[in-house]
Parts: C-alpha cells; sequence; structure tokens
C-alpha cells in the first residue's frame, strides 16, 4: 500500500504547479489585453498624477482596516476558546498577506497561511481551519450585502445581473449559516454509527462538527459584532476607492463607487488568477467605464488600490516575517 502511494505526491505537486502557471500565464494575458487596449505609460503618467493626500489616506485606512481585521479574528477565536492577542492577530493577518503577495495560491494561500499560524500557538487545527472559514465567510456575506444595499440606492439601469450576483453574495453564506444553525446539533449525534470508521475519523468528525455547532450557535452579540465589523470594513474600501479616485481628478459618487467595488470585489474572487490579479483591472475598468471614466483613469485606480491595500499591507507583512527570521528564538 505504501508503493502505490508514494507516487501520489510527486504527480499533485506537479498538478499544483501546473494549476499555479495557469493562473500566472491568465493573469498575464488579462493585464497583457489591458495595457495593449490602454498603453501602460498612460496608465503610469496617471498613477504619478495620484495626489499625494490621496495615497496618505488611503494608506492610513489600509491599515485601520488590519486593526479591525484583527479584531473580528480576536472574536471568533474566541468563539472557538482560541485566545489570540491583538499582536498575535495582527501578526497573522500581515504575515499571510506577505506570503499572498508571491504564492501561486493568492487568497487561497492566505487563508492557509493565517489558518497554520493560528494553529501554532493553539494546536487546535480544525479549530483553527473552522475560524478561519467562517471569517471569510461573514467577509463575503458583508461584501455582498453593502454591494446589493448601495447598488439598489443607486439604481444603476441595465446591471440586474450585478444585483443577482450581489444577492447570491450575501443570501448563499447566509442560507448555509442559517443550515448550520438547525442540524448542527443534531449531526454530532449521527456520526458514531454511521459516518466513522475508525477512532481518528471519528475524533475529527466529531472536531469538525464541534467547531461548526460554535459558530452554528454564537452569541447574538458576538456574531452582531463581527458582522458590523465587517461591514464597516466594506465601507472603508469604499472609502479608499473615493479618495483615490478623487486624487486621480475621477468624479464619482460614494454610492456608485461602493456598488462597483463589490461587485468587482465579487468578481475577483473567482480562483481564475493569483490574488486576483488583472480580473479586478479589468472589471473595475468595464464597470467604470459603463459610469464614464476612461480606461487609462479606472486601470490607474484599479492599480493604486491594490497597491495601497494589498502590497502595502504585504509588505508590512514582510517585515514582521523578517524580523521573525532574523530572531528564530523570539518566535
Amino acid at each position: 500500500m505504501n508503493g502505490t502511494a508514494q507516487p501520489a505526491a510527486p504527480a499533485a505537486a506537479a498538478l499544483q504547479r501546473f494549476g499555479a502557471g495557469l493562473k500566472l500565464a491568465a493573469a498575464a494575458a488579462i493585464l497583457a489585453l489591458l495595457f495593449r487596449r490602454f498603453p501602460l505609460n498612460e496608465v503610469l503618467a496617471e498613477i504619478s498624477s495620484v495626489a499625494a493626500g490621496a495615497l496618505i489616506v488611503a494608506t492610513l485606512l489600509a491599515l485601520v482596516s488590519q486593526v479591525l481585521l484583527a479584531y473580528r479574528l480576536i472574536w471568533l477565536s474566541a468563539v472557538q476558546h482560541i485566545s489570540v492577542t491583538m499582536g498575535q492577530a495582527l501578526d497573522i493577518n500581515l504575515s499571510s498577506s506577505f506570503y499572498g503577495l508571491f504564492l501561486p495560491g493568492g487568497n487561497a494561500s492566505r487563508l492557509a497561511v493565517r489558518a497554520y499560524k493560528l494553529a501554532q500557538p493553539s494546536k487546535e487545527a480544525v479549530a483553527s481551519v473552522a475560524t478561519i472559514l467562517f471569517d471569510r465567510l461573514t467577509a463575503t456575506a458583508a461584501l455582498g450585502f453593502f454591494g446589493q444595499a448601495c447598488w439598489l440606492l443607486d439604481r444603476p439601469g441595465e446591471t440586474p445581473a450585478l444585483g443577482l450576483l450581489l444577492f447570491a453574495t450575501w443570501a448563499a453564506p447566509a442560507a448555509l449559516w442559517l443550515l448550520g444553525r438547525s442540524t448542527a446539533r443534531p449531526a454530532g449525534d449521527g456520526i458514531d454509527g454511521a459516518a466513522a470508521r475508525s477512532d481518528r475519523i471519528r475524533r475529527k468528525l466529531r472536531q469538525v462538527v464541534e467547531a461548526a455547532r460554535h459558530f452554528a450557535h454564537m452569541q447574538r452579540s458576538v456574531l452582531g459584532s463581527v458582522m458590523l465589523v465587517s461591514l464597516t470594513l466594506q465601507a472603508i474600501s469604499a472609502v479608499v476607492y473615493v479618495f483615490l479616485a478623487v486624487g486621480l481628478g475621477i468624479e464619482i459618487g460614494f454610492v456608485t463607487m461602493a456598488w462597483i467595488a463589490c461587485a468587482t470585489a465579487v468578481v475577483a474572487m473567482a480562483p481564475v488568477t493569483p490574488s486576483g490579479i488583472g480580473v479586478r483591472e479589468g472589471a473595475l475598468v468595464y464597470l467604470l467605464g459603463r459610469v464614464g471614466v476612461p480606461g487609462p483613469e479606472a486601470l490607474a485606480l484599479s492599480l493604486s488600490f491594490f497597491a495601497c491595500t494589498i502590497v502595502f499591507p504585504g509588505l508590512l507583512g514582510g517585515l514582521v516575517e523578517g524580523r521573525r527570521w532574523m530572531r528564530p528564538a523570539e518566535a
């Protein structure tokens, strides 16, 4: 049995490298198409024209978002009885942003790194994975809900598909949570006889069900705080877009920019390219073009947002990891 299992690892690694290569190729192809239509020198000229004040505000708001993300992680970890300090939560989030910059999995790699680092002090691997997944679930629900609310307020014409997409983005996680709330307790009682074929599988299944049960039956005050922070994060993201747009000389209202930003983020979640690179830019250029924003300015806005909210936290995470590598004994 061992002899047949060993070749599977190299094959899986080769398949993973092939998938990563496809994602990088897709990102390069999309960006090449965009820069072919909108020359790179024009886009760079637009980026260089961004007002310094707008960049400073956007960067500061990105730091505020990191603090709010840390609070959300602390609260959700506490539901799983995992104790996390503010320093640890910031370390986890920033470090995962750093690895997400260059690991081929992009967002998936970021989630994996967060789960791994959360499990290090607690040694609760299943609970840590459940925490990170629920954190992602609440973030996705808030993204869709905030985006659809702004879409309804703005009432843009000829975009019913986007409204449906934003609705599905929050309705699906909400339905999943409600389903878990109604089935989590009975599921734990039915595992022993039906699903478990060994003591190890039985223990793992019990841990998974127990982790899901914690979130399905978490206190409403905690859930409300988590969702409030998640919605606030979406509002901050929209504000960052608006400030950068103003810095580029783009005239656009907050509500319009908010639902466009949310729709862009939803599209960029598709596992087509690393961290949504290229997909996010193409989506934003298309959606902003529908409200009269020229392509070079829209592309410059997308790249500026990427630099302030993804690259900058990732570089901070690199400093955190660099300090750990320099002083491994203290890590």
